[in-house]
């Protein structure tokens, strides 16, 4: 059974495929590589692809009394994220990809006892490619990885309903473990590393990741193999960009391989590693 649903950037759920809201005439499967070419006499040679920026456009059926009332609600959680610069999440069946809406098209404003319209909108997806989180594991104690279904499993929530980081987790000094890898052709990635530590530094596999950094109690750096992005959380709320202070002599940012993959670090803190398969189009149900 397919699922189709559009969750803003402040976490609010527009689920598309219900009895009051549906969609039509979406492309959200399409998608098309471009060739990197070079020019020969006949033809070329193509030694490479790409993917442009995904535009998914959709007819979205809105019913009920209150019909007026959904359009508005969801056409503000377009414009809020918009103009925020923050992208909502397309979510379909169990795979998402990021997304702004970024035009609309008139639709058809229905006057009769159907108790129905319709709008349609595009949405601009600048990273092309849904993705579904495959493995999350709490790297903790020697020896240990603790894999968990879904991130939402394992971080704690605070009574606003977003993620409390206020760990009560040791390690010892000097651990050692490794995980396994089942994708295809390796995965993108997501690191957690959590305070309190100055200066941490994680090998996995063949890359090692070490930051000039300290991280304070109840703060938190993630680091996105994806956007390329390392980013230090304060305790406080606030965000700093910490990219300079990686080791630039190596690429950390390159995917995860398939196989067994070993992990050592020194220090008493924990992270967690989210693994991430990713597709052109999502899968079917």
């Amino acid at each position: 059974m397919l699922n189709f649903k559009y969750i803003s950037s402040r976490g609010v759920e527009f689920d598309l495929l219900t009895n009051d809201r549906f969609i039509t005439e979406c492309n959200a499967f399409d998608y098309e590589y471009s060739p990197v070419t070079f020019g020969k006499r006949y033809g070329a040679k193509v030694y490479g692809f790409e993917m442009p920026m995904k535009e998914i456009k959709a007819v979205i059926y809105v019913f009920g009394e209150n019909r007026k009332e959904q359009i508005n609600e969801l056409f503000a959680a377009f414009d809020y994220d918009v103009a925020n610069m923050q992208p909502g999440m397309i979510v379909c069946n169990d795979y998402s990809i990021p997304a702004f809406s970024v035009s609309a098209s008139e639709g058809t404003n229905n006057t009769s006892s159907l108790l129905w319209d319709s709008v349609t909108r595009t949405l601009l997806c600048p990273y092309p490619f849904w993705s579904k989180q495959t493995q999350f594991m709490l790297f903790e104690d020697s020896g240990i990885v603790t894999e968990f279904e879904n991130i939402k499993d394992y971080l704690p929530v605070s009574e606003n309903g977003k993620a409390d980081y206020e760990w009560d987790l040791m390690t010892d000094v000097g651990k050692q473990t490794s995980f396994v890898n089942t994708d295809l052709v390796g995965s993108e990635w997501v690191l957690t590393i959590n305070g309190a530590v100055n200066g941490p530094v994680i090998h996995i596999g063949d890359k090692t990741i070490e930051l000039d950094v300290n991280i304070g109690e109840n703060e938190y750096v993630t680091i996105d193999s994806r956007d390329k992005t390392i980013i230090l959380h304060r305790s406080g709320g606030s965000e700093e960009n910490v990219f300079g202070y990686r080791d630039v002599s190596v690429d950390i940012f390159t995917k995860i391989p398939r196989g067994t993959i070993e992990v050592w670090w020194e220090g008493e803190f924990t992270f967690t590693l989210a693994l991430y398969d990713e597709r052109t189009a999502p899968l079917w149900n």
